[in-house]
């Protein structure tokens, strides 16, 4: 089934007098978060080693899969590379809270790693494990599982202030696109105690050291993590900004000769 497509049009202010707004261009969203491709390889052991190499040299992180040993639940968490030599991959967990527990419970089941609008899977082989660090032994292929529609840049540097009727929530933008954010919050002793509402609307302000560079409302799509350490995905409300009030009356129109 095709999915359903939604069309956002930007814009933004011209210096002519008739005309406060120009067309740039359209985005087209589809409600599906990848295309629905077939499983295929699509690379080698040394094309992987490469692509894992460059996520490390940008600060970037991979996916690992875990699956519960009794139900048929999932989590995933976030792993930093280290440098790849041969079939060796060595990672640390970005987060190593709780990781103990889930070790208990949950099983390793694949590794999932983007390559620019690429979603790969990877299927290795784990050499050890333990709440800190995990090694693997990279197979001789992987999969490409999905394509997204539209990359994702990661980000550093921006605080965001999250509200929701009384409730606030500070973080930083990890990752933004032309449609969504990602952000992360941390608990802090001056946060309220009120959770958010993941069915509502919530008020986001990204802020530098010395500008205010975003503010508006949006909608939440995801929510991932604990109180102490959460992960959202964003949706702005609005897709179209006007910067300039239209004109009360036309402004007059002349031809011009040659």
């Amino acid at each position: 089934m095709e999915s359903i497509q939604k069309k956002h049009t930007i814009y933004r202010p011209v210096g002519s007098a008739n005309s406060k707004t120009e067309k740039l261009f359209h985005l087209v969203r589809s409600k599906s978060r990848t295309d629905k491709i077939p499983r295929r390889n699509v690379g080698s052991k040394e094309q992987l080693v490469d692509i894992l190499n460059y996520i490390n040299f940008q600060g970037g992180t991979i996916l690992a899969v875990f699956k519960h040993v009794k139900f048929n639940r999932s989590i995933r968490r976030s792993l930093f590379t280290k440098i790849c030599h041969g079939s060796r991959l060595d990672c640390t967990w970005t987060n190593s809270a709780g990781m103990q527990q889930i070790l208990k419970t949950y099983r390793f089941q694949s590794l999932l790693v983007t390559d620019e609008n690429n979603l790969l899977c990877v299927s290795p082989e784990v050499i050890s494990i333990d709440p800190h660090e995990i090694s693997f032994s990279l197979p001789e292929t992987y999969t490409e599982i999905g394509k997204r529609k539209v990359r994702r840049y990661p980000c550093k540097g921006v605080t965001v202030q999250m509200m929701q009727e009384g409730s606030v929530q500070k973080g930083e933008l990890t990752e933004f696109s032309p449609l969504t954010f990602k952000i992360k919050t941390v608990e802090t002793p001056q946060q309220t105690t009120l959770e958010i509402n993941p069915d509502s609307h919530v008020n986001i302000l990204f802020s530098s050291e010395t500008h205010i560079l975003y503010s508006g409302g949006c909608k939440i799509l995801r929510q991932s993590g604990n109180n102490s350490d959460r992960t959202y995905i964003l949706e702005p409300l609005n897709h179209q900004i006007q910067r300039f009030k239209p004109s009360q009356y036309r402004s007059q129109r002349h031809v011009l000769v040659p």
